[in-house]
């Protein structure tokens, strides 16, 4: 908003000329700096709490907190600074907000935070990411007993502004989720709209979930293991026709059918094509994101995560093999190699 010439004049047109005085924002001093760690992000607060105009001067006051920082890694081999750089934005920018404004004595009419779905469903590789969100919506929470305004809103994959629609990996990794739906410029505006609806009733909600598919699909919904999220589904009963369109159905149909075959080549392609499908499901990520020359830990699997792709392998494809097989494979091909090896050494695959 700083950066636009219009939002600074609807600013100033939303406080009287006699309380507004040179600030921050007009100085642009913070502009572009990254204030996610602690020390710059105390310093802005601190500097900014006497241009804060007192609520005699606020026609609408309110507050939007929309701090964000990734630093994406699988969490056994996180730092503890990675960890601390992701959630400090969002942990001290809504502490120290929530302190100006209780030192100020601001009536607020909302105070909204923008937090995301990782929060609710998880995110590989994003362990610092999701509970910092996770610590805004239980934020919200707490300002609610205290009888102050709040509603945090989890957000989904918003396509058209934002970190993802800048980022062209995030939104590549992102664009094959089959649990989500994209958020689109128009949609985002009118769930902030919704949502500040929402502050003006103490009685209402205080945590909008966006950006899940409604109904998820029964077979392919890496949700469907979450008891929690079975309102989402509907019954069981996709026709077989519909099933057969499955890629990773199909996938893994054409992997049974090489169990047989004498050529090794072939089921190491079909293998890989079932565990890349697989793969993505996993992550919520687009298929083409999946390159099966690159290591596992750049898909950020943790050590939970390489358990669930081991029991799946286990189940799925009959092949026996170890977490450490997984956490260790230097790529997918490497991974899809061991796959198929146990499959040749197993006289009697449980497929």
């Amino acid at each position: 908003m700083a950066q636009k010439e219009t939002n600074r004049n609807e600013l100033k047109a939303a406080i009287p000329e006699s309380c507004f005085q040179p600030s921050l924002l007009e100085s642009g001093a913070y502009l572009g700096r990254d204030l996610a760690y602690t020390a710059a992000l105390v310093s802005m607060m601190q500097s900014a709490g006497p241009y804060i105009p007192s609520s005699s001067c606020l026609t609408s006051p309110g507050v939007i907190h929309g701090a964000m920082l990734l630093r994406d890694r699988p969490y056994d081999t996180m730092t503890v600074e990675e960890f601390h750089q992701a959630f400090e934005s969002k942990v001290h920018g809504a502490w120290s907000l929530h302190n100006v404004v209780m030192e100020k004595r601001l009536p607020l009419d909302f105070f909204l935070c923008l937090s995301s779905i990782s929060s609710i469903v998880g995110s590989k590789g994003q362990a610092n990411y999701a509970a910092a969100n996770s610590f805004l919506d239980s934020f919200s929470a707490y300002r609610r007993q205290l009888g102050e305004r709040c509603v945090t809103v989890a957000l989904g994959v918003v396509e058209d502004v934002g970190a993802i629609a800048e980022s062209e990996a995030l939104s590549r990794r992102h664009s094959g989720s089959i649990e989500t739906i994209g958020i689109s410029e128009r949609a985002l505006h009118d769930i902030i709209d919704c949502a500040l609806q929402y502050s003006h009733d103490p009685d209402s909600v205080g945590h909008l979930i966006t950006g899940l598919k409604v109904p998820q699909d029964p077979q392919r919904s890496g949700l469907r293991f979450e008891p929690r999220f079975c309102r989402l589904f509907v019954a069981d009963n996709v026709p077989d026709e519909v099933r057969k369109e499955d890629p990773l159905t199909i996938a893994l149909w054409n992997f049974k059918d090489l169990l047989t075959s004498k050529t090794t080549q072939g089921m190491l392609e079909t293998c890989l094509d079932v565990l890349s499908l697989q793969l993505a499901q996993m992550l919520r990520w687009n298929e083409q994101a999946i390159e099966p020359g690159q290591p596992l830990s750049v898909y950020g699997l943790d050590l939970l995560a390489a358990v669930e792709l081991r029991n799946w392998i286990m189940a799925e494809m009959g092949a026996h093999v170890s977490k450490r097989d997984i956490v260790e494979a230097e790529s997918l091909i490497a991974l899809g190699e061991r796959v198929v090896s146990a499959m040749i050494e197993s006289p009697h695959p449980d497929v």
